[in-house]
């Protein structure tokens, strides 16, 4: 499934669209399902657009001129071993397509 079906799903879609909220600690980074679409998104140069409510991009914004070390910070606690999945089959067989 994920090495076919799901891929190709993603594929005819030709997008992905990622909410970051909050922006530095978003849940959709947390997710082992959202982490392989992201992945996806890559490896296949898919169009990956990550959109933000309005409070969350202007934080954003101010980061990445005062605080640039935040942004790192929260991209840095990105790790597809850590995430979370509502089935263990998901996340055991996520980890494998991505090996």
């Amino acid at each position: 499934f994920l090495e076919g079906e799901f891929r190709r799903n993603v594929e005819s879609v030709g997008r992905v669209v990622l909410v970051f909220a909050p922006w530095n600690g978003p849940v959709t980074l947390t997710r082992a399902w959202c982490l392989f679409e992201i992945f996806v998104c890559v490896q296949r140069g898919i169009e990956l657009e990550v959109i933000m409510p309005a409070a969350q991009m202007a934080n954003f914004a101010r980061a990445l001129v005062d605080d640039f070390d935040s942004i790192a910070a929260a991209l840095s606690r990105i790790a597809l071993d850590e995430a979370e999945a509502t089935k263990p089959e998901d996340k055991a067989n996520i980890l494998r397509a991505v090996e």
